[in-house]
């Protein structure tokens, strides 16, 4: 069953969209659930057949309102009559911000099966759509006065400071409130909430997108968790962070930083530090994957953790992102009207390396199964994946890195032979009584002039190992490329 223009208010250039309205669709079960206007429709999932419609409920001598926020949890509804009368500034160039709503003036639940509605709560001052989460049976919303300087109607200097507000926490069956939270100051800060039921943390942070894309009222650099079932504080950072918070298992990742979900302890191993400035989507991301714009589509590996690489010729819309999903990356086209230098315009579904090769097996011939390369962050189509002419398995084996060619000058047993050269030799490169018959040479770098043969043999036998590791990849067809470039198969689909 078609739906006609249920996005087009989000069919538009350098939109705050979804970042700024929240989704306008849930899932739950076998159904999703869209709104649109007043309405809520819930749709079959399999058939695309619509089962129900619901509408936001009306109080008193309240006309009828337009539904804002949206989400479905255990058998109830959720939804908010959003504020038609605060629209937002556009944040570059031009678009209609009419119908991308905000902020909301009434919370309410609806029985799924009836449409009749449970509870609902009114906020002393406002609701902001993406400072409301919804988990575990708890509802959780930020209650604090709109921001006249984020509509375009204002004109003067920017806020310097948040605004009053209140962080609470309600029963999501019955609309109770279970505990509410004011910092020192007797307000509360953030514009954005994050929420793990498993790990009981509820993240608050700011709404920004490399701070290009955000209105004005997202001001503060604080990020901080608390204990959801009953708002204990548990951590606080004040680092300066440019995208919004991310939750991925036991981290949340904030560019260019990482931290512990429940300790907030920074992650020293990562740093997403080379994005493109160009960028205007948020971070999206799996449990081995973040994705977002730098330039084109970017992508950070969080096994092989090597920075920012990217995919071809196209790139993410600005607020739509692509999505890891089912095994796949889903990436909308977003150049249709674009007429910057971006050479594909297409939709694409990407699929994982990981899904060409079992991981139950050697693939590569290394010694080790594709499973383990993965938790190595080593290639599984590439028996040498830092190229230093020793396989990924004997290094593992022999406790060396695989992911890094410095360790084939090194000599590991101090018994004056370099580790290529106890591979190429057969010996044992944490024995020091195992060793080549022959000159030795220097694990510092220097050679001794009886040294000088060795060195020159290992330069040339480490050249042969590449040249034959790369006719073996000509041979399977790869044309030299050993897929440490390309971390997916096949070509984009229309």
């Amino acid at each position: 069953m078609p739906f006609a223009d249920i996005l087009k208010p989000y069919d538009q250039e350098h939109l705050l969209g979804t970042a700024g309205t929240n989704s306008n669709m849930c899932l739950d079960g076998d159904s999703i659930y869209l709104r649109t206007g007043n309405r809520c429709l819930r749709i079959d999932l399999a058939t695309g057949t619509q089962l129900q419609e619901y509408t936001v409920p009306v109080h008193g001598a309240d006309p009828p309102g337009v539904w804002g926020y949206i989400a479905c949890a255990d058998g109830r509804l959720f939804g908010t009559r959003a504020n038609e009368g605060h629209v937002v500034r556009y944040l570059y160039i031009s678009s209609d911000m009419t119908d991308l709503l905000t902020e909301s003036e009434v919370f309410f639940a609806l029985d799924v099966e009836t449409g009749d509605e449970i509870w609902s709560y009114t906020p002393e001052h406002s609701l902001r759509h993406n400072a409301v989460a919804v988990g575990g049976g708890k509802v959780f919303l930020i209650d604090r006065p709109l921001v006249i300087e984020d509509t375009p109607g204002y004109v003067g200097d920017p806020p310097v400071e948040q605004t009053t507000g209140t962080l609470l926490c309600l029963d999501s069956g019955t609309g109770n409130v279970l505990w509410q939270r004011k910092d020192d100051s007797g307000t509360f800060y953030g514009t954005t909430l994050a929420l793990s039921t498993q790990h009981d943390v509820l993240v608050v942070g700011y709404q920004y997108s490399q701070r290009s894309y955000q209105l004005p009222s997202e001001l503060g650099d604080r990020l901080a968790g608390f204990r959801a079932s009953d708002g204990t504080p548990l951590w606080s950072a004040g680092d300066r962070y440019i995208s919004r918070p991310l939750i991925n298992g036991l981290t949340v990742y904030t560019q260019p930083y990482a931290r512990d979900l429940v300790t907030g302890e920074r992650d020293n191993g990562f740093l997403l530090d080379d994005r493109s400035p160009g960028g205007c989507g948020n971070v999206s991301g799996s449990a081995n994957l973040l994705l977002y714009r730098s330039g084109t589509l970017g992508y950070t590996d969080l096994v092989r953790r090597v920075g920012t690489e990217n995919y071809g010729g196209i790139r993410p819309g600005c607020w739509i992102n692509a999505i890891s999903a089912g095994g796949l990356v889903l990436m909308p086209d977003a150049t249709d009207r674009c007429t910057c230098s971006y050479l594909i315009k297409a939709s694409i579904a990407l699929q994982s390396e990981a899904a060409t090769f079992p991981p139950d097996r050697d693939s590569d011939g290394d010694g080790l199964t594709g499973g383990e390369e993965l938790s190595l962050g080593t290639d599984p189509l590439d028996s040498d994946t830092d190229d230093d002419g020793m396989p990924d398995g004997w290094e593992v084996t022999y406790s060396l890195d695989p992911n890094s060619g410095a360790d084939a000058t090194l000599d590991a047993d101090d018994d004056g032979h370099s580790n290529l050269a106890e591979y190429q030799a057969g010996t044992d490169p944490s024995d020091p009584a195992s060793f080549p018959v022959g000159p030795r040479t220097i694990s510092t770098g220097g050679c001794t002039p009886s040294g000088a043969s060795d060195l020159m043999g290992l330069f040339i036998a480490a050249i042969l190992s590449r040249l034959g590791m790369r006719r073996r990849a000509r041979s399977s067809g790869s044309s030299g490329d050993t897929g440490r470039d390309r971390p997916w198969s096949g070509a984009p689909r229309r």
